[in-house]
């Protein structure tokens, strides 16, 4: 947990400054529209503790954790050790949608 909070510290640092931001980000992205402060509160606790490695990251979190930091669930779990490229996977979501016979 705490090799898995360091990495995730870095990548929100780096592409959001503040955690606060990527806490505002985050509540956006589960369907609040305007978080309060309380939530946006509630919720930099809860990364605290996750960063710290004093928790763990739930399963609910994760993809939208890979969605805003853009990276693979594989790379946040393994704390930055195993890199697997999003782009240019093609998901089974992907292969349903297609109009390409080739797919």
């Amino acid at each position: 947990n705490q090799k898995i909070g360091s990495y995730l510290n870095s990548l929100i640092t780096k592409k959001y400054i503040k955690v606060r931001r990527f806490c505002i980000a985050y509540l956006q992205k589960s369907g609040i529209e305007k978080p309060t402060d309380e939530e946006i509160g509630k919720m930099q606790n809860r990364m605290s503790q996750i960063i710290k490695g004093n928790k763990s990251i739930q399963t609910y979190d994760l993809p939208i954790f890979c969605d805003l930091l853009d990276a693979s669930c594989e790379q946040i779990l393994s704390g930055g050790k195993c890199f697997v490229p999003r782009a240019g996977h093609i998901t089974n979501y992907e292969i349903a949608f297609s109009k390409g016979k080739n797919l």
